[in-house]
């Protein structure tokens, strides 16, 4: 079986926003007047679906899914060493409020990992490139990929390819419209202190 096979997964809450929850995010996606909009969507309903998309390792993929129909843009949030945390998926259930569609790959989960560095080490990158392209072609609305911590390596193995693999392609390449890395450990070792 392969594709997307969708298992609605209800979870409606209720959240209130916070007119400062966004405001990093949002100056990085060079947003202005987030904190007014924030202000007037008060009270709101989310729902929470969990997408099994089979990649080509075989391995069924648990993807949290928060769908905002109208949005501009979708996100593709890869999870970091830490695995998928309650508390950005309480900002992606936000986002959605927002206008943004947010994926959550489980791979933690999906392929028995520990929440360790290693652990993201082991997944397939043919399994990264899979996923991606399923998103985009399902919804071919622009993507940014976003993590952070150790996730961040994904992400960037993600971008690389997809630049390489639509390089004639000008339409497609820029469906992959960027990239939000937060605290992204970008040394090879641990610096010694005082240099």
């Amino acid at each position: 079986m392969s594709g997307l096979e969708r298992r609605d997964r209800v979870n409606c809450k209720v959240h209130r926003l916070s007119r400062f929850s966004f405001s990093a995010l949002f100056v990085l996606l060079g947003f202005t007047g987030v904190s007014a909009y924030a202000e007037i969507v008060e009270i709101v309903e989310i729902v929470e679906k969990v997408e099994k998309i089979v990649l080509p390792s075989k391995t069924d993929l648990s993807v949290f899914y928060y769908a905002a129909p109208k949005g501009r843009l979708q996100i593709i949030w890869m999870p970091s060493e830490s695995g998928t945390l309650d508390q950005e998926r309480a900002l992606a259930r936000k986002l959605s409020v927002l206008g943004f569609t947010v994926w959550m790959p489980d791979f933690h989960g999906s392929y028995f990992l520990p929440s360790t560095r290693a652990g993201l080490a082991q997944i397939p990158p043919a399994d990264l490139n899979a996923l991606v392209e399923q998103i985009g072609t399902r919804d071919h609305r622009p993507m940014l990929v976003l993590s952070s911590g150790q996730g961040t390596r994904l992400a960037l193995q993600v971008a690389q390819r997809w630049a390489i693999k639509y390089r004639g392609n000008p339409a497609k390449q820029s469906q992959l419209a960027g990239l939000i890395l937060v605290s992204a450990p970008f040394y090879m070792e641990t610096p010694t202190p005082g240099f």
